[in-house]
C-alpha cells in the first residue's frame, strides 16, 4: 500500500495547535522522517509515524502564499 505522505510535502504534528510546518525527506511505510523546525533542509535524526502528524489543506496552504506574498511586497 502506498503511502498518503509524499517527500517535499509540508505537514504539521497533529497535536500542535499552532500547525508549524515541517518539510517530509523520506518515507518508509508508516513512518516519515522530517526536517528541523528552525532548519527544514537539513534531516531529523528520528522517524515519526504517520499518524502523528497531518497534511495541510489546500486552503491553508493557499492563504499562507497569500500571507507570505503580502510580507515580501
Amino acid at each position: 500500500m502506498e503511502s498518503k505522505f509524499k517527500v517535499g510535502e509540508l505537514v504539521y504534528y497533529a497535536d500542535d495547535d499552532t500547525k508549524h510546518p515541517y518539510l517530509i525527506h523520506e518515507v518508509r511505510g508508516n513512518l516519515v522522517s522530517l526536517g528541523l523546525t528552525d532548519y527544514p533542509d537539513t534531516e531529523q535524526d528520528y522517524f515519526t509515524n504517520i499518524s502523528d502528524i497531518r497534511k495541510f489543506t489546500k486552503s491553508e496552504l493557499l492563504l499562507a502564499k497569500d500571507i507570505m506574498n503580502s510580507l515580501l511586497n
